[in-house]
């Protein structure tokens, strides 16, 4: 509390040497507005000195330095090392230990020698153990060694709770007393927990928190007035399923739950902004990321969109649409290594799907789970052959896709992870985990043309499009043919006056524009040609490509073939003329102005060995429309993403639901949201995460379903209650594990600028589009998640309140800065609103001269609730003193004020001139600040 009190102090001290009396008031009442409970110290009891405590001190040591290699999974040189019976008993050395003699005992020789090549863990497999730890271990031997008799062994991986297939479990049978709280299965697990651990839920969240937490927690956005007030006159189950109904069918759910899921799925805008070369992500990820949004919204199912994000281009390989999805796997692109690329894809789409780390397997076996360095790669081979390639587009913006370029591309294992050490002898096949159950049959997808000539499919797709090419061609080369003409006919008419010196140069200049008019002329030759020699080569195209019962007879084939043939020769004989006519221009001209006629010349050079081989090769010339790609797709990430999603799978569906939990939660209900492996404890509630597991596969993987479960329990509907109001159950449990009161939270960067926005009235709801670059993000007025979002440069708002990083966020942080009460204090946005909002007001008939109402409506509108009448009372009382400061200093106002900006932002809306008005300015401008405004009760 005293350094509570020493920060007001020192700010208060800043404000007054540097700001000006309105913002002198408004850091006061925020002062007086705060709220800070300053809980209980809590302490460990500590043991005797100089005894060791095995299971507190000693065994933590051993899981976290040594069970990687002399645990349940392996146990190198025969030594298993995670009970104190195995340590007596040793490994293939003998003993490990030697009870009250630590200097004759062989593990605490190893853990303190000097030598690094012999000293375990070994150099670059562990991190060594400190002076303090290896002391711990020599008193705790010299002790005696002394631990239970009764030491559980690690459990085996094969027994690991995450690695079971979940089943649907019984719904608990609930005692009496506590029937009326449970509103179905959730609150029925969490009862029985409850019961067992002699808690007590807390109370029913007051309506206006309810109301206000669903709101941000399916939205990002708060109630309006009128939501507000029509929930606390009706606050009753049936109004509030009314109010979930309306909140998931609001296009706003997409976008808030599309942000926590790219927050996972680690979406990126295109990567090399500052010298305009992409690096890594392609441009264009914004059609992926409004696929998301559009998927949630039509409340597509999880699986479906984990298929269509690993193989859209294999399961719908003709919908634009579904093409969007694979920018989960585009993203990863990373042009200057191929290995880099691949890396991420294996890692992330099992950490995001799976709930499994993959990095280390790269280089060796996983430490803690059962994964080898071989079914690293093998798994790494499901995505060998997958490449990104640009996608034509209706609107002219880019958009990418995946596609497998290279069906014979070979996996092979990195030895120690050195992608310059292929093992090229054992080229490998893509395999699954096996620990996770079978690997799944894989089916190579038959593409249709579109997908692997899209070419063909946009001419067929236009009928046009021939003519108009053939017209722009043709107009082209007319203008170009006029203006060579005239060029050489007034050079002619100068030659013909020319005399001396003069006329050496005339007639250097008139020969060099005979062969700029030939080539002109081929120009005009060859676009003439061009619609009848495309008609024909489409003909071919399409007869060669079409399906088996509208197919030509072969014969057909051949002469619609031929035909093409004999017409693309001539035009590219027609193009080649051109070439030369006008590089052989080029040439004279770069050696009459004293260039060096090196490129022309290069050029020159290329076009003359183009006709020799048109000459030497009847065929030669023969072009597809454009460019052709495998008419075949390997179905490797087809068969993979099947397999993630299928039912004997045992992490993705608790994996999925652990993340959407933690999100209306603020805790999950397995503590590490991207690890799911042998260091996840098994959750308390285990059998209410494995219910939803397998309520949400068995129906249809809806999650709007699950939201509707959650927001609707009773669990969900608590008071996020302090220590004073239930203190037996903050000493049985603390952390709140068995969710017996609900955990209030700081609301996500992107929902603390869309609130703002939307409570002033500003909040463009325009869905989708472009990315808005950052030097737009200032003045635009649209939802966050539609601003660039990349790591090599970020919006500083948003980074002040810890927005997502684009290269992995599998949890958000939450830290508390002195930036973020400054981000709100003094950034044109919140300065701006504030202003926008309080003209709003003075709208209300019922506030234009009553200050107690105008407090009223701000209360509502910004923070949901009405104020308490000591908050009515300090906010009246600012208001009466700011409007007398603003008086005092209105005669040192200029007759015209400057331009308003902040943070050198200019500023659309200026500053009242009315005192009244400037200081009602003031106190919005406060509640933005307010704690309760960025946090979710």
């Amino acid at each position: 509390m005293h350094c509570l009190e020493r920060l007001s102090r020192h700010v208060l001290d800043i404000v007054r040497r540097h700001g000006s009396p309105g913002a002198r008031g408004v850091l006061v009442l925020c002062l007086a507005l705060a709220v800070v409970h300053v809980g209980p110290a809590v302490t460990a009891e500590t043991a005797e000195p100089g005894d060791v405590d095995y299971l507190r001190e000693l065994k933590p040591l051993l899981a976290r330095k040594c069970y990687a290699c002399h645990g349940a999974l392996r146990q190198e040189a025969g030594l298993r090392l995670d009970t104190a019976a195995f340590l007596r008993q040793g490994g293939d050395s003998g003993a490990a230990m030697l009870p009250g003699d630590a200097a004759g005992s062989l593990l605490r020789q190893k853990v303190a020698d000097p030598d690094p090549d012999t000293r375990m863990p070994p150099e670059g497999e562990g991190e060594r153990l400190t002076a303090d730890e290896v002391d711990l271990f020599s008193r705790w031997i010299n002790q005696g060694a002394d631990s239970p008799a009764d030491e559980a062994p690690e459990a085996s991986p094969a027994d690991h709770w995450a690695y079971q297939p979940p089943v649907r479990p019984p719904v608990p049978a609930i005692a009496p007393e506590h029937a009326g709280w449970v509103r179905g299965p959730i609150d029925a697990f969490v009862a029985a927990a409850h019961q067992q651990q002699e808690l007590q839920p807390s109370l029913p969240a007051e309506p206006h928190v309810l109301l206000r937490r669903v709101h941000l927690d399916l939205t990002g956005l708060p109630p309006t007035r009128e939501e507000l007030r029509a929930f606390t006159a009706d606050p009753s189950d049936a109004a509030y399923a009314a109010v979930v109904e309306r909140l998931l069918s609001d296009p706003a759910y997409g976008e808030r739950w599309g942000r926590h899921w790219l927050d996972v799925w680690r979406y990126s805008d295109w990567s090399g902004e500052f010298d305009n070369q992409v690096r890594g992500a392609p441009q264009g990820m914004w059609r992926w990321r409004d696929w998301v949004i559009e998927s949630l919204n039509q409340d597509q199912g999880y699986d479906q969109m984990v298929v269509e994000m690993l193989a859209g281009d294999e399961t719908a390989p003709n919908d634009p649409q579904v093409l969007r999805a694979t920018g989960f796997l585009a993203r990863n692109f990373y042009r200057f290594n191929r290995n880099v690329w691949l890396s991420d894809a294996v890692e992330h789409v099992s950490k995001a799907f799976l709930g499994v780390t993959m990095e280390c397997c790269k280089c060796h076996d996983h430490k803690f789970d059962p994964i080898t360095q071989q079914e690293y790669y093998q798994l790494r081979a499901f995505f060998e052959p997958h490449h990104v390639r640009q996608y034509p587009t209706t609107d002219g913006l880019e958009m990418h896709r995946v596609f497998d370029q290279d069906l014979d591309q070979a996996t092979y294992l990195f030895h120690r992870g050195d992608e310059k050490q292929p093992v090229t002898s054992k080229p490998l096949s893509p395999l699954t985990p096996a620990r996770f159950g079978p690997s799944p049959a894989i089916v190579p997808v038959d593409l249709p043309v579109a997908a692997f000539y899209p070419s063909l499919a946009d001419y067929e797709s236009d009928p046009d499009r021939i003519r108009q090419e053939a017209e722009t061609a043709v107009t082209a080369a007319a203008k170009e043919l006029e203006r060579s003409q005239e060029k050489l006919a007034a050079a002619r008419q100068a030659l013909s006056t020319a005399d001396g010196p003069e006329r050496e140069d005339a007639l250097k200049l008139t020969a060099e524009l005979e062969l700029r008019l030939a080539a002109a002329e081929h120009s005009v030759a060859a676009a003439a040609l061009l619609a009848e020699t495309l008609t024909a080569r489409l003909a071919a195209e399409r007869a060669k490509y079409a399906d088996a019962n509208d197919r030509p007879a072969p014969e057909q084939i051949l002469a619609l073939r031929q035909h093409a043939d004999q017409l693309d020769r001539r035009l590219r004989r027609l193009e080649i003329d051109r070439d030369l006519a006008q590089y052989r221009y080029e040439v004279e001209t770069a050696l009459r102005s004293g260039r060096g006629p090196n490129k022309a010349q290069k050029k020159l050079d290329t076009a003359r060995a183009q006709l020799a081989e048109w000459r030497e090769n009847p065929r030669a010339g023969y072009r597809p429309l454009g460019e052709q790609h495998p008419m075949v797709s390997s179905g490797r990430r087809l068969a993979l993403a099947r397999w993630i999603v299928g039912r004997q799978n045992p992490l993705a569906s608790r994996v999925a639901v652990n993340h959407l939990w933690l999100r209306h939660f603020g805790a999950p209900l397995a503590a590490d949201v991207g690890d799911f492996g042998m260091r996840s404890r098994r959750p308390p509630l285990a059998d209410l995460l494995d219910y939803l597991a397998v309520d949400l596969q068995e129906n249809g993987w809806t999650m709007k379903r699950l939201h509707r479960q959650i927001v609707l329990s009773s669990v969900y509907r608590q008071r996020s209650a302090g220590p004073q109001s239930s203190p037996g159950n903050f000493v049985r449990d603390p952390e709140n594990r068995y969710f017996w009161r609900m955990n209030a939270r700081r609301v996500e960067a992107e929902v603390v600028r869309d609130s703002i926005l939307h409570v002033s009235g500003a909040l463009d709801r325009t869905q989708g589009g472009m990315e808005i670059g950052l030097d737009a993000a200032p003045q635009s007025l649209r939802r966050s998640i539609y601003l660039r979002h990349a790591h090599e440069r970020v919006s500083p708002f948003l980074q002040w309140f810890d927005s997502a990083s684009s290269l992995e966020c599998y949890r958000r942080k939450s830290t508390i800065l002195p930036q973020q009460a400054l981000a709100l204090s003094n950034s044109p946005m919140p300065i701006e609103q504030s202003r926008r909002l309080a003209k709003k007001l003075k709208g209300e008939a019922a506030v234009t001269a009553d200050e107690a109402a105008f407090v009223q409506l701000a209360w509502e509108t910004i923070l949901s609730r009405s104020p308490s009448p000591a908050e009515q009372a300090a906010c009246q009382a600012f208001l009466d003193s700011q409007a007398t400061r603003h008086s005092a200093e209105e005669d040192s106002l200029p007759d015209e004020p400057p331009s308003p900006e902040a943070d050198g932002v200019r500023l659309a809306t200026p500053p009242s001139t009315d005192p009244q008005q400037r200081a009602r300015e003031n106190l919005l401008h406060v509640l933005f600040n307010h704690n309760e405004f960025i946090t979710i009760r």
